[in-house]
């Protein structure tokens, strides 16, 4: 995708800009419509184990990123590093 941006950048000889609005969802955004739309119909402990892992593992190193930088890649790279 980036080599498209980049030729038409070129082309219309104008500066890159964000492709993506600011306005768009992170993480946390995401996290918290599932604890209200999904959580409540979970068994208990498999809600706790989530809420777990949510709280030592995937907010603090991802909850502040646009949901549309979340790819493979980079979740592999945050598991590693755990």
């Amino acid at each position: 995708m980036q080599p498209i941006l980049d030729a038409v950048n070129a082309a219309n000889k104008a500066e890159a800009q964000l492709v993506v609005p600011k306005s768009e969802r992170t993480l946390n955004d995401a996290i918290a419509d599932w604890r209200k739309l999904i959580a409540p119909n979970r068994k208990p402990r498999g809600l706790q184990t989530t809420e777990s892992h949510l709280k030592a593992h995937i907010v603090p190193g991802n909850g502040l990123s646009w949901l549309s930088s979340c790819c493979r890649g980079g979740c592999h790279a945050h598991v590693l590093k755990g």
